[in-house]
């Protein structure tokens, strides 16, 4: 005999289907979430590593990112103490060592070019506040007024960015 359902037991199938349907949604949507939730959380381990990565490389450049030009700078320094312990020699010549002095200044201004230096020397030009630091002024009938006229001490600019400005004698106009 076939069962012949009644309106109340084919709303409670209903029902049951239903709430199956919702249920299937929620497992469905639980799942989707622990997915993201997992992607989430790797995503964060990820930026946690590259941000570790990022400040180990940043310390490894500041430790060691100077190497190249101090392991030129010892060249220099070489250069120096064989001057000096040559100049200590019997029958040492100031032509030998003023050769020596020139050969070593002229390693140190190449390791300086090659660093981004660049000297600033403003003989005979107009004074510039930005790159001349003005120690005094000098009446003058050979230089136009505000020119420099000496210079005590070179200044040097680092990539367009001023390190130490140039020491100098600035021109004035000849009284009387």
């Amino acid at each position: 005999m076939q069962s012949i359902d009644t309106p109340e037991e084919e709303n409670e199938h209903e029902i049951d289907s239903e709430e199956l349907g919702i249920a299937a949604e929620r497992l469905m949507l639980a799942e989707r979430v622990q997915t993201l939730e997992e992607e989430l959380l790797r995503n964060q381990a990820d930026m946690e590593n590259q941000r570790k990565r990022a400040a180990r490389d940043m310390e490894q450049a500041r430790k060691f990112g100077s190497e190249r030009i101090l392991s030129e700078l010892v060249q220099v320094a070489d250069n120096l103490e064989r001057g000096l312990e040559a100049a200590e020699q019997p029958g040492a010549s100031i032509e030998s060592i003023k050769e020596g002095k020139a050969l070593t200044l002229s390693q140190l201004a190449k390791l300086l070019t090659s660093q981004g230096v660049e000297v600033v020397d403003p003989m005979g030009h107009p004074f510039d506040p930005e790159l001349h630091q003005a120690m005094a002024t000098e009446a003058s009938e050979e230089y136009a007024p505000d020119t420099v006229v000496k210079v005590f001490q070179k200044g040097y600019r680092l990539h367009e960015r001023l390190l130490r400005p140039a020491m100098v004698v600035v021109s004035k106009a000849v009284e009387g």
